[in-house]
């Protein structure tokens, strides 16, 4: 796969992931795409976002974070309460530095979350 990623553009990644819905290898093109920095394209994975896989989630959220993408809190709403605890980490971190700034009080209010990881997200954001 390091041959491919290497060889391929951040729209080449893109196309391998919407296409490969069942592949067992998505999360590893979505942080390849999170590699190459180019937040335009990142951007469009933000439909994966409501994917059931929690860790393709979670490799959407660490691509747009590699990027520096901007997201919007309607972007990663509900993955503030995700199930996983790492996910709700990274998408408080994720609008602590890439969101607009109403998202303050969105960022505090985490910091009420049962799980250490969460809580200390949200005050370094």
């Amino acid at each position: 796969m390091g041959y491919y990623k290497a060889k391929s553009s951040a729209g080449e990644i893109l196309k391998v992931i919407m296409e490969g819905k069942h592949s067992i290898h998505r999360s590893d093109w979505i942080r390849a795409l999170g590699e190459t920095g180019n937040a335009t394209e990142a951007k469009k994975l933000l439909p994966l976002l409501k994917d059931e896989n929690p860790w393709i989630r979670n490799s959407v959220l660490e691509a747009l974070w590699e990027t520096g993408a901007k997201v919007k809190t309607e972007d990663v709403r509900r993955l503030l309460a995700d199930d996983m605890a790492v996910n709700r980490a990274s998408a408080v971190r994720l609008l602590g530095r890439c969101g607009e700034g109403k998202d303050f009080r969105t960022i505090v209010g985490m910091m009420e979350d049962p799980e250490d990881i969460v809580r200390s997200s949200a005050a370094m954001a």
